[in-house]
């Protein structure tokens, strides 16, 4: 599950998206709802790493804001 904390309208969308060091690696949600949370089962295709991040930003992109740096095993 990921979670944040939404700011602005609650109502508006978000782009979640994973990224490895600073390199895109796919685009887990194009528009959820700014509910604060979101379930996304971690893909088992994905290579094991310690340089991850999720990023979610309004569709607008007014606003982002980035994970801490997280492993996948």
């Amino acid at each position: 599950m990921i979670t944040w904390v939404g700011t602005g309208q609650q109502n508006a969308n978000v782009r979640i998206q994973l990224f490895r060091g600073t390199t895109k690696v796919l685009d887990i949600a194009l528009t959820a709802p700014n509910s604060g949370a979101y379930s996304w089962p971690v893909p088992a295709s994905l290579p094991a790493g310690t340089n991850y991040k999720v990023k979610i930003k309004t569709v607008d992109g007014l606003v982002t804001a980035a994970s801490p740096v997280f492993a996948l095993n």
